[in-house]
């Protein structure tokens, strides 16, 4: 009896062990499903001529301009009708210095966006009607995130490593609520094909477009210039590493202005998925050809692999609707809906 006791005790210390212990690399050859779908055409007033960013909160779709007098563009879901536009630059309480459209994310009843000039989230009422702003300071000591920025809440934030100049590490935690900071994560070794000795070289070679899990408990990173994303717990420790080989890809960094592209913006995410855009193209040609959407899920295994046969540059998931929605930054009259092949 004793003996089957302590039987089951190692078993069961050992099942422990073995489901907590990470998988950290995984090398994906194959994607289990390869399909095209088709997006639907939606035609808006000419309102959109620069934009920078778009994110689905609950009946709303928003989309940031970055060179306009007013700053967010509100259109109704799932129909896509323009409600209008607000928010103005400035230095007021309800204004904003400099927002970065590639941060806008999706919260209860509305959305929030990183506003880099004032060193602050600024959370916002998502109503037409009501355009109410709450502030949060998130940087101090001139702390800013000019090339990428993670809200992993209860006043916590990851940013990329300052310009990645003396660092070895590609993020820096902060805590807002203590200031107090950490790095995590070192550098990937993908490639030996650039200058090692140029100051914050490592920052652009692994440049990357980050996405955080709703529930707040994970992040991943894609990495622009590979096929190759990692998977970080909150506190930023490595889950899993995941290497794509699906043609084409790149084995080494290539210097020159036409680097060739592969997950090439910001990825969006539910709690049960991650959606990236893959462009296999050269950096010139992104503004014109269709484009890869990959699923992933937050464990680092692929769901699909299909291509949109719409351009596109920017887009936003809406799980509510089962949609993605996309615009191209060129074309400002269109918004591009597409139904989700899984939910």
């Amino acid at each position: 009896m004793k003996q089957t006791s302590l039987c089951k005790i190692a078993f069961l210390a050992v099942a422990l062990w073995g489901c907590s212990k990470p998988i950290t690399k995984e090398l994906i050859t194959s994607f289990p499903v390869n399909e095209t779908i088709q997006g639907e055409e939606i035609k808006i007033p000419p309102v959109l001529l620069a934009p920078d960013g778009i994110v689905a909160s609950e009946d709303l779709l928003i989309v940031s301009d970055y060179k306009q007098d007013s700053i967010f563009y509100l259109f109704e879901l799932p129909s896509c009708q323009y409600l209008g536009a607000n928010g103005i630059r400035g230095q007021g309480p309800n204004d904003f210095v400099f927002p970065d459209g590639r941060t806008l994310s999706a919260y209860p009843g509305g959305f929030s966006i990183l506003d880099v000039g004032a060193y602050s989230i600024k959370e916002v009422k998502r109503s037409p009607e009501q355009f109410a702003v709450h502030s949060k300071e998130v940087f101090r000591n001139g702390v800013q995130a000019v090339n990428g920025f993670l809200d992993l809440g209860e006043g916590k934030i990851c940013i990329l490593s300052p310009n990645g100049v003396d660092m070895d590490t590609e993020y820096l935690i902060i805590d807002t609520n203590t200031n107090e900071s950490v790095k995590v994560s070192p550098y990937p070794s993908l490639t030996d094909n650039y200058a090692k000795e140029e100051p914050g070289v490592k920052a652009q070679v692994y440049r990357k477009e980050g996405v955080v899990k709703p529930d707040k408990s994970k992040f991943a990173y894609f990495y622009t210039y590979f096929k190759f994303f990692r998977i970080h717990d909150r506190d930023g420790n490595l889950l899993k590493e995941v290497t794509v080989q699906v043609e084409p890809y790149n084995k080494e960094y290539e210097q020159d202005y036409e680097k060739s592209m592969q997950y090439y913006m910001s990825p969006r995410a539910t709690d049960k998925y991650i959606y990236v855009m893959c462009l296999n193209l050269k950096g010139s040609e992104r503004l014109v050809s269709t484009v890869e959407l990959q699923i992933w899920d937050w464990d680092g295994s692929p769901i699909g692999k299909y291509t949109l046969d719409k351009a596109m540059y920017f887009y936003a998931i809406s799980e509510k609707y089962g949609k993605l929605y996309g615009i191209h930054p060129l074309i400002e009259d269109t918004i591009y809906a597409f139904d989700l092949p899984v939910k």
